[in-house]
């Protein structure tokens, strides 16, 4: 690619992007990310991967992310990984407070790292392929109090990405991704 020229000087500016790492155990995330990386002309400035309800927070491949000089991003779904868990949303237990222990101990873990990090909770909720889809108002409950956790242990520098998809599914106004919008003091992207 040719960076575009910016700045009053006239010098080139790098273009911004990122990409997606599958995240397999057993040192596999590493291994993927170094033979991947090699293949581009810069290296990324996000580098995003997946995880679930119930696994720890993942400071490790974070570390791995950030010796590379790219800023992790960690799209987090809202149903534990494993079979048959896929089903059922497990909105109205988070918004009960089941989810609880595990939002506080991400938001501690995510404290103690100290480093930035961008989180896509509940990606896509608009979409009809996630549990976490087809009730904006409870999406919305959810969102804040696991905001609301995060911001009481003191991990502010997490950067909260809403990321819906960019048509709802089903296409219906009750669907809207609007309507999943959790309000401008929770969101910071």
């Amino acid at each position: 690619f040719a960076p575009r020229k910016g700045g009053s000087g006239g010098e080139p500016r790098r273009m911004k992007w990122g990409l997606y790492q599958i995240h397999w155990g057993g040192g596999g995330f590493t291994r993927g990310l170094d033979a991947e990386l090699p293949k581009f002309a810069s290296a990324p400035d996000w580098i995003m991967f997946y995880r679930d309800l119930g696994r720890p927070y993942p400071r490790e491949s974070c570390d791995e992310i950030r010796r590379r000089g790219a800023v992790p991003i960690l799209s987090l779904e809202l149903w534990p990984w494993g079979r048959g868990s896929r089903a059922g949303s497990r909105l109205p237990a988070s918004v009960a407070g089941e989810y609880d222990a595990f939002f506080r101990a991400w938001a501690r873990d995510a404290k103690a790292d100290g480093a930035p990090v961008l989180l896509r909770f509940g990606f896509e909720m608009n979409g009809e392929w996630f549990s976490w889809s087809g009730d904006p108002a409870l999406f919305v409950r959810a969102w804040r109090r696991a905001h609301g956790i995060f911001r009481e242990e003191g991990a502010d520098h997490v950067t909260w990405v809403w990321a819906p998809n960019v048509q709802s599914a089903p296409d219906v106004p009750a669907n809207s991704m609007h309507a999943y919008y959790p309000g401008d003091d929770v969101v910071d992207r």
